[in-house]
């Protein structure tokens, strides 16, 4: 599979991209000025579509993450007071996976930090230190949501489906609806706040329909990605133990369904 962006950035700059990441670069000159955060709404034209997820960077340039199904190559993407990026690249159908991005436009400034883009509340101070290898996503882990529709939701990982378009997605009791997609799939704990995938759609099985999300491992690889985390001083803020999200109850890998077991999917 041939990969598009590849590599991060070290030295003075990974100091420098820790804090912020400022994008620059000859974009269209109507670009209006946008401070994004991952869990922003993406609008296509006037109507609320899709969510923004996380920011991951390469030898290509700095992109936002989203769910290939939401738009097409070359579509200008909108937030909640401008035009502010274009999808450049994508991956849907076949055995791609289901993921987007979003180049920003010049003017934009792209965080590392999550909100409810329906309160503007954030986990903690909102600021990203790492990301949760997909290994470590057991059984019955506590994730959290950020989507356009239904904003902050909260659930514990069930299962694994193979396959949405070849990949592994995993799948959590968290609520979700259609325009969710994309958004970023965290969790908060004793190792701080960090990126744990992005919600693409949904299984309805046994019952229950279940919130389903692409690990940000997979992501990663597919792009030949990297990213950039707040350093730990910066994410400090006022978390209670009470806020904090429970251990992992299990050490084991949540069970695997397939196509098989009678599983509908539902694109959100």
């Amino acid at each position: 599979m041939r990969k598009l962006i590849k590599g991060g950035i070290s030295g003075i700059s990974a100091l420098i991209a820790a804090l912020f990441v400022v994008v620059i670069g000859v974009q269209p000159a109507h670009a209006g000025w946008y401070n994004y955060l991952a869990g922003h709404p993406m609008y296509k034209g006037t109507s609320p579509w899709c969510t923004g997820s996380y920011v991951i960077n390469g030898t290509s340039g700095t992109f936002i993450l989203t769910a290939g199904h939401c738009f097409s190559v070359g579509e200008r993407v909108s937030g909640t007071g401008a035009q502010f990026g274009t999808l450049e690249y994508r991956k849907y159908n076949g055995t791609d996976g289901d993921s987007g991005l979003v180049r920003p436009d010049a003017g934009v400034d792209v965080y590392q930090t999550i909100v409810d883009p329906k309160t503007g509340n954030a986990p903690g101070s909102g600021h990203v230190t790492g990301k949760m290898p997909s290994a470590d996503q057991t059984l019955g882990t506590a994730v959290g949501k950020m989507g356009n529709t239904t904003g902050w939701t909260e659930g514990t990982i069930q299962y694994r489906f193979l396959d949405w378009n070849g990949v592994y997605v995993y799948c959590a009791n968290y609520a979700r609806a259609g325009g969710d997609s994309g958004g970023p799939v965290w969790r908060q704990d004793s190792q701080g706040l960090r990126a744990v995938g992005m919600h693409v759609g949904a299984l309805n099985y046994n019952g229950s329909v279940l919130g389903c999300y692409i690990p940000i491992d997979t992501l990663l690889s597919q792009w030949g990605a990297s990213m950039n985390f707040w350093p730990a001083y910066a994410a400090r803020g006022t978390v209670s133990e009470e806020e904090l999200m429970p251990p992992s109850p299990s050490n084991e890998l949540p069970p695997v369904l397939t196509a098989a077991d009678g599983v509908q999917l539902i694109l959100d």
